[in-house]
């Protein structure tokens, strides 16, 4: 009796309900990776989370109106005041998304397939055309513009996140991060691509001076930084003129990013 009570705990402990249904979505170095079947989910219909869901999971957060938008894996979309008590939201897509940013009084989500959904108070979602098919990888908004970037060089901005613009990257390599400061558009890539803009359609490359898969970038304390997937690091005051990390700190102790 007590060797069939073992062995029926241990099918339970290693069965997909006994995990979580933890067969959907792995985990990687933090970043959630889902089957194809997962990317196919209908969205679905908004229900309140337990503490702590989101944060071990989301792909990316936006804040705007006191309001926390979290976005991934999957088509899911959770909002939160506090960052505690999360409620999932319909994303109105059934594609995976992987950014979300916030401008002008608007949400705006992108994903895979040229998914871009947007929301004025982060609950109520409306799927929109975005003038391209490719997955798309991250957004930001500067100068009242939101610029998205995603696979095969794309690049795409609008003023309003109803109606898009492809621009001309002049890349097929992957862009995987955006970000913006310091007057500048900056997006990144796979094969150490970086291209700059001050307007957000006319994009030039910088020398990156690595071959290296760009993986993010972000705007803080005066400069870009860029990274890889190995923990590499490229700094930049303007977003043309790149130095890795470790020569900045022998440059400038101000170059370093803490």
């Amino acid at each position: 009796m007590k060797t069939r009570l073992l062995l029926f705990w241990l099918l339970l402990a290693t069965s997909p309900a006994g995990q979580g249904q933890s067969g959907l979505v792995s985990h990687t170095h933090g970043a959630a990776n889902l089957t194809k079947e997962d990317g196919l989910r209908p969205a679905p219909q908004d229900k309140t989370l337990g503490s702590g869901f989101v944060e071990a999971n989301c792909r990316s957060l936006s804040f705007g109106q006191g309001i926390y938008v979290a976005v991934g894996p999957g088509p899911c979309i959770r909002t939160s005041t506090d960052r505690t008590d999360w409620t999932e939201r319909d994303s109105g897509t059934p594609f995976s998304l992987y950014a979300a940013a916030y401008g002008q009084g608007l949400f705006v989500a992108v994903g895979n397939e040229g998914a871009v959904v947007t929301s004025p108070d982060g609950s109520h979602w409306t799927r929109r055309e975005a003038a391209t098919e490719e997955r798309l990888r991250a957004i930001v908004f500067g100068r009242d513009l939101f610029v998205a970037v995603g696979h095969a060089g794309t690049i795409i901005t609008s003023r309003d996140g109803a109606r898009w613009t492809q621009r001309l990257s002049g890349r097929e390599e992957r862009l995987q991060g955006v970000a913006y400061g310091n007057g500048a558009f900056v997006t990144v890539g796979w094969n150490g691509t970086i291209l700059f803009s001050r307007d957000g359609r006319t994009w030039r490359q910088a020398v990156s001076g690595t071959t290296l898969r760009l993986c993010s970038i972000e705007y803080r304390d005066g400069q870009f930084v860029a990274r890889s997937g190995d923990s590499a690091s490229l700094v930049s005051k303007d977003g043309t003129t790149w130095t890795e990390e470790a020569k900045a700190y022998h440059l400038k102790d101000s170059l370093v990013v803490k």
